[in-house]
């Protein structure tokens, strides 16, 4: 009787929450509350999700907070909405033959009337990235400050949507459940200037599938601010519109001085207990003959009396400063990429209270294409904010920008390396090899992985890895394909005859326990230490790379400066 009567029960409470669309609570763990009116039940895209792809069309989810206990709000420290949803990176469906141009947009969330950004290329979002990848939607949490809770009406309202960009095909999916009434759910054609509960998946039988979790644990809250800001090239109103131009949807930028652009809003970006990131994808470009821009020094962020960050000659500059008259605490230092190449770059100041360790101040870092490059701790030094506004390639004399840029962001949290390593990967326009290497030519690699799998022995085999490394470290590759086939060969002794037969500019030199590959000549970028193979145990003695290092010094004038082993000015001349 009991097996027959559960399902009769079950159907009857399933029925229950179609009629209803009233708020719950749930209690996930003994601290945390969860504020929700839908059904968790999502019937898949087709027919559960909002099909967002242009900024013209918003969500909006409105929270009764009067349904929360008083001791509830009153104890949260921690908040967040969570939104099911996910991310369809288009381009390969929309033209097949090209390659993708990645996670490349960004929305935006609305609390409350502050904004959040987030990039389509944050690993919260899953992501469909091909034409037979199935759409895989999770729970994407956003925290906030608990003051946003704050309203007259005792409301939180949340908006979200796409920012409008030039390719607009990273679609949004924000999901919504179709078993409930709808109470609080709207949606926007028109980027927010009028709002229906009938369009396109929204209807009265519908709710979005968001929701608010408050946490009476979970450490320090976030401090009340703007939210993340961002400034999409093209969108900000131009200092001088006759020296910084839109091209292909980038601006460009050509040294005159008083070129800078000015950020909208740009005076809202204030450092806090949160940190600070700059983002930006930018190419230096050369002087021109009759280009007023004579130096290397260029800016990319300035804000007066607070922070910039640029280059000075050939380094990295990323100041702060502590009196609002002296730029007096810097991370200077690392090599700036060649002119001409499309950079990812992000700098990072975060706050650091680690008394165990000393580690209180703030701790700056500078991330090249993803990598972080260079990072300094200031101890005690806590920078603050001002309502200066915000310039983008220009601020400081001499320092006007010859560059093109394709993105800027600024977030005003400290970003994690795996966000950072996230976007660079996902940013189109950059080819993100690691410092010193380069990509080798799908020809030239599958040649050596196969000679790799037909060398005849251990010895033979470690020569054609070590061939391979050398190809990615910057070692010729005409040199490396005019060798002759040695696979077949059983021993290095064998191999170093045939070397020397030939005028690769290659010597190995051999005892009974070590052999040690070398390039002579002269050459630039790849270290001329090719490979050292410890013949006991069969294995070369470096992993990734062969020899890395790194020279820091000053000149006559108290400039520091730095020389690394891949330095692209750096030459190697080795003689036998």
């Amino acid at each position: 009787m009991m097996k027959r009567l559960f399902p009769i029960l079950m159907t009857a409470v399933l029925t229950l929450d179609i009629l209803s669309a009233d708020w719950q609570l749930d209690k996930p763990g003994p601290s945390v509350t969860v504020l929700r009116n839908d059904c968790g039940r999502f019937p898949g895209p087709a027919k559960g999700a909002l099909h967002i792809s242009r900024g013209n069309i918003y969500a909006r989810k409105v929270f009764e907070l009067n349904r929360l206990p008083e001791e509830v709000l009153k104890n949260t420290r921690r908040v967040r909405i969570n939104i099911y949803t996910a991310l369809y990176e288009y381009s390969t469906s929309k033209n097949p033959e090209r390659p993708s141009n990645g996670l490349s947009e960004y929305i935006f969330i609305l609390i409350n009337g502050k904004k959040i950004i987030l990039p389509t290329c944050d690993p919260r979002f899953s992501v469909k990235d091909s034409l037979r990848a199935p759409l895989k939607f999770r729970w994407v949490p956003v925290e906030f400050p608990v003051a946003w809770l704050k309203s007259s009406d005792g409301k939180l309202t949340v908006e979200t949507g796409k920012i409008n960009s030039l390719t607009h095909d990273d679609y949004y999916y924000p999901a919504i459940d179709r078993s409930t009434n709808n109470s609080s759910s709207w949606v926007s054609v028109n980027s927010g200037r009028s709002w229906t509960q009938n369009w396109g998946n929204i209807t009265d039988n519908s709710e979005l599938m968001i929701r608010l979790e408050l946490d009476k644990n979970g450490g320090n809250p976030l401090d009340d601010n703007p939210g993340d800001f961002l400034s999409v090239p093209g969108s900000c109103p131009f200092r001088n519109q006759g020296k910084t131009t839109v091209k292909g949807g980038m601006l460009h930028f050509t040294g005159y001085s008083d070129s800078s652009l000015i950020v909208p809003d740009g005076e809202k970006i204030k450092i806090t207990g949160n940190g600070l990131t700059l983002v930006c994808t930018v190419r230096f470009l050369d002087n021109l003959q009759n280009s007023p821009k004579k130096n290397r020094d260029m800016m990319l962020f300035f804000k007066s009396k607070s922070f910039f960050l640029g280059r000075t000659g050939n380094r990295f500059n990323f100041s702060f400063s502590s009196n609002g008259k002296s730029w007096d605490q810097a991370l200077v230092g690392g090599e700036v990429p060649p002119n001409n190449q499309w950079t990812h770059l992000s700098a990072v100041a975060e706050r650091m209270n680690d008394t165990a360790q000393g580690e209180t101040g703030t701790r700056l870092k500078i991330y090249v294409n993803g990598e972080l490059r260079i990072q300094k701790m200031i101890r005690n030094f806590y920078p603050t904010g001002n309502d200066m506004p915000l310039l983008i390639g220009g601020g400081l004399p001499g320092y006007d920008l010859n560059a093109d840029i394709a993105d800027i962001a600024v977030f005003n949290r400290a970003l994690s390396s795996t966000e950072i390593a996230a976007m660079a990967a996902n940013a189109p326009l950059v080819d993100a090899v690691k410092p010193g290497s380069v990509k080798v030519s799908p020809h030239l690699e599958q040649k050596l992985k196969k000679s790799i799998m037909a060398a005849k022995s251990v010895e033979t085999r470690w020569l054609y890895q070590v061939l391979l490394r050398a190809a990615g470290t910057g070692f010729p590759e005409t040199v490396i394909s005019g060798l002759p086939d040695m696979a077949n060969l059983t021993s290095l002794e064998a191999v170093s005859e045939k070397l020397r037969e030939g005028k690769s500019g290659l010597v190995l030199e051999i005892t009974p326990h070590a052999a040690l590959l070398m390039a002579t000549r002269s050459g630039k970028i790849c270290f001329p230490v090719l490979g050292f193979l410890d013949r006991k145990i069969g294995q070369d003695v470096f992993a990734g790379r062969t020899v890395e290092w790194c020279l820091r010094y000053r000149d006559g004038r108290g400039r520091s400066g730095e020389l690394n082993s891949y330095s692209s000015l750096l030459k190697y001349d080795v003689k036998k």
